[in-house]
């Protein structure tokens, strides 16, 4: 006489999330380790700094461009003036991009185009 055992459907889906959750864990103490290179100030102190951005000067951006600076942030804003038809104006964007090397990029797009 064979019987099958029943396991209620909830009980499966826990023991999956179980299961993740201890995958999870793991991860985690292997990203722990490989954060350990770096174990003193000393060795913090020689290690290689990170590079100044540097933002041009005004002089050597296109005309198309305002520059707007956040006085509470130090934040500057390049916004970009385009001709969205304009191949060469797609280029300039992608020259602009490039030169600021800006943390931030927003597009405004309009439907009709």
């Amino acid at each position: 006489m064979d019987m099958e055992t029943y396991v209620p459907e909830e009980h499966i889906i826990q023991s999956e999330k179980d299961e993740n959750l201890i995958n999870e864990q793991e991860d985690i103490e292997l990203v722990d380790k490989s954060f350990k290179s770096i174990t003193s100030y000393d060795r913090f102190l020689k290690s290689e700094s990170i590079p100044k951005r540097r933002h041009p000067q005004p002089s050597q951006l296109p005309d198309t461009i305002t520059i707007l600076k956040d006085e509470t942030t130090n934040g500057i804003v390049y916004l970009v003036g385009t001709a969205h038809f304009s191949e060469k104006s797609q280029r300039e964007v992608a020259e602009i991009i490039q030169m600021t090397q800006p943390d931030i990029v927003m597009v405004e797009l309009c439907q009709s185009r």
